[in-house]
């Protein structure tokens, strides 16, 4: 070998390594929180440009995901036949559509040409097949969203975090009770899943006008990384009639994410597609704002 062939079988080990890595994401390891080497991203390797992905993943926010997303759009302009590259950029553009993270205009169709690039060139690949569900589901095409992440289910039932977004995907297209049954059942085999997967059955509580589940739902949540934590307890907390909980969490919202407190439904909008959904939460968030500010 080559000094020059040697790093590249060194970039191919470690990057399946990290593939498998990721696949197994529920566990979730210490290594992955830290910011990985402290390169630029721009010369970043395509394994590494993973790397900061996983940890974006893992810690969410503004600087995380710029970071991933520089390294990504280099990684695959270095290496533009790597699958899973493209999903993993694709999923970034979806979650500047999602999270109000900063972003170009046409992002959605950067999301599509992304993910559409990453299933042409490898159909097995589950992550790429999720993916694009994701794209399907921000555009509001559930009868997709549904095929879509059903072929990604089939193709590895085992991979725990994977499975587990694609039944949040089910169950925001339409069909909480598919998508909660999913969550929970990955959750049984491994139950060190992000937070943020409760919120299907948060939401599906609320549809039941079963507060107070929701309220239980929504501190099992956990997940300080989005507004969509406190968001969730203020609303459950206050239908619930928890006021004093409502109100702190409101609070809590106010001081971590004043602009989604001041402007919250766009951002719930984003994931809760079916408005008598929406109108639950909000309604929830006014009673809660209500409290905190002593009315």
């Amino acid at each position: 070998y080559t000094v020059h062939g040697l790093l590249e079988l060194e970039d191919e080990v470690a990057r399946n390594v990290l593939d498998e890595i990721g696949k197994r994401l529920g566990a979730i390891l210490e290594p992955i929180r830290r910011e990985p080497r402290g390169k630029p991203p721009r010369l970043l390797s395509a394994y590494e440009a993973s790397s900061h992905y996983h940890h974006y993943n893992v810690i969410h926010g503004q600087e995380a995901h710029q970071r991933a997303l520089v390294a990504l759009q280099r990684a695959v302009q270095d290496d533009p036949e790597y699958a899973l590259a493209w999903a993993q950029l694709s999923e970034l553009y979806c979650d500047v559509q999602a999270l109000g993270y900063e972003g170009p205009e046409d992002i959605l169709e950067k999301a599509h040409d992304c993910a559409a690039r990453a299933v042409e060139l490898d159909n097995l690949c589950q992550h790429a097949r999720l993916i694009m569900a994701y794209v399907r589901f921000l555009e509001g095409n559930h009868p997709e969203v549904f095929r879509q992440a059903e072929m990604a289910i089939a193709l590895n039932p085992n991979v725990a975090h994977l499975v587990g977004f694609a039944g949040f995907l089910i169950g925001f297209s339409g069909d909480l009770e598919t998508g909660c049954s999913i969550i929970d059942e990955v959750e049984i085999t491994n139950p060190h899943q992000p937070g943020w997967m409760r919120m299907v059955a948060i939401v599906r509580a609320l549809d039941r006008s079963d507060y107070h589940t929701a309220l239980t739902e929504a501190n099992r949540m956990r997940f300080a990384q989005l507004a969509w934590d406190p968001l969730l307890r203020a609303a459950s907390a206050a239908l619930a009639e928890r006021r004093s909980e409502a109100a702190a969490a409101h609070r809590e919202l106010v001081e971590l994410y004043p602009e989604v407190a001041a402007d919250p439904e766009p951002y719930i909008r984003a994931y809760v597609h079916f408005d008598s959904q929406v109108a639950s939460i909000m309604k929830g968030l006014e009673l809660a704002q209500s409290g905190a500010s002593g009315h």
